[in-house]
């Protein structure tokens, strides 16, 4: 897929969920998540075609991040992830499309995944990864 024929489409039914905690919750509470930080399978796949030279794979993975406790998400949402281990939100790189052309929106996403790459590295050299 070309750059300019992607236009991203997102989720707006993904929500962290709270488990009961009686008395004050006793249903528990649901909250939204940002549809940006929640791609749709579909447009993943076509991201990941836009950024094939990259080698992403796409994964399943939490859109806020690790949930612990009595905290979960309701769905899991597209992620990627690099041959180097670095990984990246699906939604996230997909905003820059939202926000510019076609073509700033590739480069910027490009810049997005290569400081990932980076901080990654860094990591690395510092013993700081497992």
């Amino acid at each position: 897929m070309k750059t300019y024929d992607f236009h991203p489409q997102f989720r707006n039914d993904v929500a962290v969920i709270m488990a009961p905690q009686p008395p004050d919750y006793p249903e528990g509470f649901r909250s939204p998540v940002n549809p940006h930080l929640c791609l749709t399978g579909e447009s993943a796949a076509e991201l990941a075609s836009v950024l094939e030279d990259l080698h992403p794979a796409i994964v399943e993975r939490s859109p806020t991040g690790p949930m612990y406790g009595i905290f979960r998400v309701s769905s899991m949402v597209p992620g990627f992830v690099f041959p180097d281990g670095s990984t990246a939100n699906c939604g996230d790189l997909a905003m820059w499309w939202v926000r510019c052309d076609p073509a700033t929106a590739e480069r910027m996403a490009r810049l997005e995944i290569a400081a990932g790459m980076r901080e990654l590295q860094a990591l690395k050299d510092q013993g700081r990864t497992e």
